[in-house]
């Protein structure tokens, strides 16, 4: 008889394998708990749908920060956000609407290229 173990093995190389073969992915199983709801609740509208930008698929992009670096994106965005009348802006917006700004202004493309650049030069 196979363990649970087993099972959610040969569940993720099956999955696993489909990804690789190109075919449908099929997502975990998830667990069949029903939690107790309120008329109330049961009433209110659902949440809407995360928006995709551009109708395309959403790719997950994951960065490291140095502590200062992060401390001083988190002021940028609290002074930003409260001169917009805003009590915070989202990060994941504000890292969106600087990739905007990067593909659709080439001045500043150059200046960051050539900061990544002195930086990969500068970690030899």
């Amino acid at each position: 008889m196979a363990t649970r173990a087993d099972k959610t093995a040969a569940d993720k190389s099956a999955r696993l394998r489909a990804m690789r073969e190109g075919g449908q992915v099929i997502p975990p199983p998830t667990s069949a708990v029903i939690d107790e709801v309120s008329p109330e609740q049961d009433k209110a509208p659902a949440a809407a749908p995360m928006q995709r930008e551009e109708g395309g698929t959403m790719v997950r992009l994951s960065v490291d920060l140095a502590q200062a670096l992060y401390d001083s994106l988190d002021d940028w965005m609290r002074t930003a956000a409260r001169a917009s009348g805003f009590t915070r802006f989202n990060r994941v917006k504000v890292i969106r609407a600087l990739i905007r700004e990067l593909l659709a202004d080439p001045a500043l493309a150059e200046r960051v290229r050539l900061r990544v650049e002195s930086d990969m030069r500068s970690s030899k």
